[in-house]
C-alpha cells in the first residue's frame, strides 16, 4: 500500500509539473490576435527614406484607430526633407501571429504633392497590446514607429 500510495503522488506531481509547464509556455508564446490591437493609438515616427541614393528625412506624429479585426485608419502630420505634410489621411491593415508579431501595410494621401505612398512594417505587441512597436519593411525606408494606446499611462 505505501509503495502504491508514492507512486500515486509522485504521477499526481507529474501531472501537476506539466499542467504548469504548459500554462507558462502558453503564456510566454502565444495568445496574441488581431483583437490585441483596437482602440485609438497615439503615434510618433522617425527614420529617412532614400530617394536616388540619398537619405532624406522624416519624422512625424499620428493618430491611429485599430477596428480589432485587422483594418486601421488614420489622421497623421509630419515633415518630410524639410517640407510640412499636414493632414494627411492613411487607411490599412495589419495582421498578428499567436507570439505578437505581425505586420501592417499602409496606404496615406493628401492633396499635397509627395506628401502620399504605400509602406509596410513589422510589428511587435507589447504591455498587453497598449504598446505597439513597429519598423518599416520597405528596402528605401528606414523608419521606426511607437504606438501608445490612447488613455494608458504615459511610458
Amino acid at each position: 500500500m505505501g509503495s502504491m500510495k508514492v507512486t500515486v503522488s509522485m504521477a499526481l506531481a507529474a501531472v501537476c509539473a506539466m499542467v504548469m509547464l504548459c500554462a507558462a509556455s502558453a503564456r510566454a508564446g502565444g495568445g496574441f490576435s488581431q483583437g490585441s490591437i483596437k482602440g485609438s493609438y497615439a503615434t510618433t515616427f522617425q527614420g529617412t527614406v532614400i530617394e536616388d541614393g540619398t537619405p532624406l528625412p522624416i519624422a512625424g506624429t499620428a493618430v491611429i484607430t485599430a477596428d480589432g479585426a485587422g483594418h486601421i485608419r488614420g489622421h497623421e502630420s509630419f515633415v518630410f526633407n524639410g517640407s510640412p505634410c499636414t493632414d494627411v489621411e492613411s487607411t490599412g491593415t495589419y495582421t498578428v501571429n499567436p507570439d505578437g508579431s505581425g505586420t501592417t501595410s499602409f496606404m496615406f494621401s493628401s492633396s499635397t504633392q509627395g506628401c502620399s505612398g504605400k509602406y509596410t512594417q513589422s510589428l511587435a505587441i507589447a504591455d498587453s497590446g497598449r504598446i505597439v512597436v513597429l519598423n518599416n519593411t520597405n528596402a528605401d525606408n528606414q523608419i521606426s514607429e511607437t504606438w501608445r494606446q490612447q488613455g494608458s499611462p504615459p511610458f
